[in-house]
């Protein structure tokens, strides 16, 4: 049976050692637009023909570039770096194609493609920043706010300029636009206020007197001139002027005499006239629904009633929800969109999915126009957030944000409000080789940023520069130098940039790892423990080494107080190979003596270009223990608290045995459909296509 094994096992290791296939090494997956992108290929066999700047391209639904800057280091080993043009959002592709190689007589042709992410904001916000004004507004206060709030994470200071002007020309009352105020111009600004972490207050409270309540606030009825009048069964004579407190929404009043009559309204020490009468008799219904008008108690306007109770559930304020869901238009799709965004109402999302319209809505109800509104889109589309036709919605809108500024507007603050500008810097050159002098060239494509650069003294490059636009240094390398690496760190983003001065062995990497190539495996963010004050816990952390190669020097570090109260087996290991999971033991109050009640901090996991924590909280209590009933064994105790662990408790011994005894039947099973695969994948015709591509069929 073990011959068999070994027979096995020779056969796998002969098939994949035959198997032509590169290594695309890669150090980040998201990238800026403009910054540099590095990677390395490196072969297990020596290609038939040497690569050149046609194996490699950008891709992303066609070719976008050929890569014209790669390095051959050695027949197996290159080295390509290009800055990433200025593109839109999404996932790309860098492609290696055309590759050939010889597998036994024949030339074949290999492919390969690794993605990654261009994290670019949507061309609508400099669209948006050139209509603004230079007192930051957009025309209306209602468009001021609205631009206000799409600009607020991807252009800040435009943003707050926005909202500095809607501050400085506000209404007395609070409302918008001064002197002339409206509902739906007052409701947008209101979440803009709030949003910006602006006093509020005054436009808050506005808005909840602008509309048809007749419990907000106080009513008088001012009367004037000579006379008798009868109110609520009461006479009252009057001599000039009389005001009579308002008890009811429905006003009767009869006069012996012609009477001026003014109705009026105070709430918060604003003072309004409603209504105003001449006559014998008055007669008048307060409006009671809570629906609101265009301007303060105006009659019934459902748009601008969605408007304002959309302001109004923004900062956690009374709506009038029956009034919305009553008084819907059946065949108005902005009744639905921004009624399901404010009260969820299921028709109304029921009503949204079934009137959508390939990936946009119209103004109205499918049956009735097919034509696109990408404003009422932004609404809908959101609305349905948490459907599965969102990302298709989204994805239509993405280019129908420089229409007008409305629709740009509401589709960048609804939909890609997540979009910030990135800090993108770009290096020239990605790697140097077998050169004695050379110049290094840094460009800032954003705003200023301060940049971190770490080399040898000799280079004479500065530790640290405030980058504006360029920045170029003449590196002079001296005779007998080994090879060595310029690292240049900015906005938590970073560079090294290999100088290589002699031949590279075989299997050397030259770009560092991803920084979470190593990375704890936990179920939980955090690791929270509870137990006895005089209980011994054991546990295992585990982690794990996900790059394509090894990792050295891995330390694990515990921070905080935790060292006082934890144990580590082993914290620190020479080698970590690719794909290796490795575990160490904890032991925690080792001495039966929990000298706090609290003990906290984090479990680092790092090396010289990785790093991943976990933040630990230990909590002890005074209380019976498992050793104060007999037991006698750590870990019995650790079982008797196993409840209170909130984390990955290891296997037990036992269970390890019963797998120990089996691994020569699983090693079998899995080398047998090893080699059943290996024979099927031969069989197949010679690539012509992508490797990725391939793989999928």
């Amino acid at each position: 049976m073990k011959r068999l094994q070994y027979f096995f096992v020779f056969i796998i290791l002969a098939a994949s050692a035959s198997a032509f296939d590169a290594n695309v090494v890669t150090y980040r997956d998201n990238y800026a637009p403009l910054e540099t992108f590095q990677a390395e290929v490196i072969f297990n066999e020596d290609p038939a023909v040497d690569l050149t700047s046609t194996n490699f391209e950008l891709y992303r639904d066609g070719s976008i570039a050929t890569l014209n800057f790669v390095e051959k280091l050695n027949s197996r080993h290159y080295f390509v770096y290009f800055d990433i043009p200025n593109t839109e959002d999404g996932e790309y592709h860098f492609k290696l194609k055309n590759v050939k190689y010889i597998e036994g007589e024949i030339l074949k042709t290999f492919g390969k493609q690794k993605p990654f992410n261009v994290n670019s904001i949507n061309d609508g916000f400099d669209y948006l920043i050139s209509s603004q004004n230079p007192d930051g507004s957009f025309g209306t206060a209602g468009k001021t706010a609205l631009a206000g709030l799409a600009l607020k994470n991807a252009y800040n200071e435009m943003a707050n300029n926005a909202v500095s002007y809607l501050t400085a020309n506000q209404d007395p009352t609070g409302c918008y636009p001064n002197g002339n105020c409206k509902v739906i111009d007052s409701s947008l600004a209101l979440i803009a206020l709030k949003e910006f972490n602006e006093n509020y207050i005054k436009t808050r409270n506005w808005l909840k007197d602008a509309g048809n309540n007749y419990e907000i606030g106080s009513w008088n009825l001012k009367i004037n001139g000579n006379g008798v009048c009868s109110y609520e069964n009461e006479n009252y004579t009057i001599s000039g002027q009389l005001d009579i407190e308002v008890s009811s929404s429905n006003i009767t009043i009869e006069c012996d005499s012609e009477f001026n009559f003014i109705l009026r309204h105070s709430y918060l020490g604003n003072d309004y006239n409603i209504y105003e009468y001449f006559g014998s008799e008055f007669s008048y219904g307060i409006e009671d629904s809570g629906c609101y008008g265009v301007g303060f108690k105006d009659k019934c306007d459902y748009i601008s009633t969605l408007y304002a109770s959309w302001g109004l559930q923004k900062v956690g304020e009374f709506y009038p929800e029956d009034y919305l869901i009553n008084n819907r238009l059946e065949n108005r799709t902005l009744d639905h969109a921004l009624g399901y965004i404010i009260h969820g109402d299921d028709y109304s999302r029921d009503w949204l999915l079934n009137n959508q319209i390939g990936s946009y809505w119209s103004y109205n109800s499918a049956s009735i126009s097919q034509t696109p509104d990408y404003y009422i889109s932004a609404l809908a589309s959101y609305a349905l957030k948490d459907e599965i036709v969102f990302a298709g919605s989204k994805n239509y809108l993405s280019d129908k944000t420089e229409n007008d500024m409305l629709s740009s507007s509401m589709i960048l603050y609804l939909l890609f409000n997540d979009q910030t500008i990135q800090d993108s810097v770009s290096v020239s050159p990605g790697i140097v080789n077998n050169k004695n002098i050379f110049e290094l060239v840094l460009t800032n494509h954003e705003n200023p940023v301060s940049v971190n650069i770490e080399a040898p003294n000799f280079t004479g490059l500065p530790s640290e520069i405030e980058l504006g636009g360029s920045s170029e240094f003449e590196v002079n390398i001296p005779e007998n130098t080994e090879s060595f690496e310029i690292n240049i760190e900015y906005s938590n983003k970073s560079y090294t940039i290999p100088v290589i001065l002699e031949v590279i062995e075989e299997g050397t990497v030259l770009l560092p790892p991803p920084r979470d190539a190593l990375k704890f495996i936990l179920d939980k963010d955090i690791i929270n423990l509870t137990a006895n004050r005089r209980d011994v816990l054991f546990d295992e952390i585990s982690f794990t080494n996900s790059w394509d190669f090894n990792i050295g020097n891995v330390s694990i570090i515990l921070t905080g107080n935790l060292n006082e109260i934890i144990e580590l087996k082993e914290d620190r290991f020479d080698l970590i190979g690719s794909g290796d999971t490795i575990s160490t033991e904890l032991t925690i109050n080792s001495e039966r003596d929990a000298g706090l009640n609290f003990y906290q901090g984090f479990i680092v996991l790092k090396s010289a270009k990785t790093v991943d924590s976990v933040p630990m909280i230990l909590n002890f209590e005074e209380g019976e223990t498992a050793a104060d009933e007999g037991a006698t064994d750590a870990m019995d105790v650790e079982a008797e608290n196993e409840e209170t662990i909130e984390e990955t408790v290891s296997t037990t011994s036992s269970q390890e045995e019963e797998k120990g005894s089996l691994w020569w039947l699983w090693l079998l099973i899995i080398l047998i459909i090893g080699v059943i695969a290996f024979l099927f994948f031969r069989r197949k015709k010679v690539i012509t296509e992508d490797l990725g591509d391939y793989i999928k069929k």
